[in-house]
């Protein structure tokens, strides 16, 4: 997967587990902008690594703390893994 798409789906998991528009995600906000909560940033980094097949950390978030951070790092990882 390419990293727009990555981004696409990162920004999709925001929709879903925020109840934001796809239009108000700035990829280049921080997370904790948007009152992400340690809750909901487990639940967002469980199903992006359900989604990506990926071990990812929920430290992982505040690590890469935008959507065009996260994406580039799961990227990589990808990258990594062969994927």
């Amino acid at each position: 997967m390419d990293k727009k798409q990555i981004i696409g789906t990162v920004k999709q998991e925001l929709v879903d587990m925020l109840g934001l528009k796809e239009s108000d995600i700035d990829t280049t906000k921080s997370f904790d902008k948007y009152g992400i909560d340690s809750a909901v940033g487990i639940g967002i980094i469980s199903n992006l690594s359900d989604t990506f097949d990926l071990d990812l950390d929920p430290a992982e978030l505040y690590d890469n703390p935008t959507v065009e951070a996260l994406a580039n790092h799961i990227h990589a990882m990808q990258q990594e893994a062969g994927a």
